[in-house]
């Protein structure tokens, strides 16, 4: 069954999308549970490109997408670097191809889980092992708990 691919809206680091319905810094903080601080920071590493009234940071509805298309892979694991180069891509991309390259990301980010969980597993093998434990989860739980509260 295939799911529909979160993409940001085409506008990576445009300026030109002034219009009803921008909101300032402090709104779209509470609107997505973010702290301005967080948004400040996505800024300042480029993944946003807000207008400016002002002194004050204005951001568009599509630019509040990809905030939430930040967040999103922020989320699953993917650095601050590995988003902005991905945003670059999509950029680039022609619209009706974005939800592909946005799928290639995560498939990839998959992979490395993947492999994380398999690293994970294998030292959670020589841990039980060097406390001697047997290998039922039931027994290592029981004994954790037990070693916790000594």
């Amino acid at each position: 069954m295939e799911t529909a691919v979160m993409t940001p809206p085409v506008m990576f680091g445009r300026k030109d999308h002034a219009g009803a319905g921008d909101l300032g810094i402090r709104e779209v903080a509470e609107m997505l549970g973010i702290s301005i601080r967080a948004i400040r920071f996505y800024e300042q590493k480029g993944l946003l490109a807000p207008r400016r009234d002002g002194r004050f940071r204005v951001y568009s509805p599509a630019e509040i997408e990809q905030l939430r298309f930040v967040q999103e892979f922020r989320s699953i694991g993917l650095t601050i670097r590995e988003i902005k180069l991905l945003l670059e891509e999509l950029d680039r991309t022609a619209e009706d191809r974005r939800s592909i390259v946005t799928r290639r990301a995560l498939e990839k980010r998959l992979s490395e889980i993947a492999l994380d969980l398999d690293a994970l597993k294998q030292q959670e093998i020589k841990i039980i092992s060097r406390l001697g434990l047997s290998d039922s989860s039931n027994e290592i739980t029981d004994q954790v708990v037990a070693l916790e509260s000594a």
